[in-house]
């Protein structure tokens, strides 16, 4: 079996266990994309109705229309998974992991929106969905090392081991 077709594989397996993992996860009650965008362009401060509005923006009913939606566009820079809760952050981060596997120039997350848990962006995530993460971000440093390049290996290396730490300790063992 040759590298490329392992790393396939590879692929597809763990694009199937996040779609099971995170099947039924909702953004019921948590920060919407364009309310996070909202919180990181917030230059003035925005009124109650502002924040509402953004949330009506997005519309889809399940994270799985994000997966090939052209509308939804988040850029690591941008700061949105910065902004979310843990809510909003286990809503996005199924679309978007598929998304960076699927399309080798996409841009929509960092290794270090995972390096470490800030204000319980993490708190949601069962062991089963922390397991897709690690096993994401394993794929995506294997996937740097295989292209040569490496500029974010060492970054992606720092966030696996991050979750590899959290799952031996139990983080994320929510049912």
């Amino acid at each position: 079996m040759t590298v490329d077709n392992d790393m396939e594989k590879r692929k597809q397996a763990l694009i199937a266990e996040v779609y099971a993992a995170f099947e039924g996860v909702t953004r019921e009650g948590g920060i919407s994309w364009s309310q996070a965008m909202l919180h990181d362009h917030g230059v003035r401060p925005y009124t109650p109705r502002e924040y509402r509005e953004a949330g009506e923006r997005d519309r889809e009913k399940k994270w799985e229309e994000l997966v090939d939606s052209e509308k939804w566009k988040p850029r690591p820079s941008w700061g949105g998974f910065s902004f979310l809760d843990a809510i909003g952050f286990r809503y996005y981060v199924a679309p978007a992991m598929i998304r960076m596997m699927t399309d080798a120039d996409a841009e929509m997350l960092s290794p270090l929106d995972f390096e470490h848990e800030i204000l319980g962006r993490f708190a949601m995530l069962n062991g089963r969905q922390s397991r897709c993460i690690a096993t994401y971000l394993e794929w995506m440093l294997d996937r740097e090392l295989e292209s040569g390049s490496g500029l974010e290996a060492a970054l992606y290396e720092w966030a696996m081991l991050y979750w590899r730490l959290r799952l031996m300790l139990g983080g994320g063992e929510k049912s």
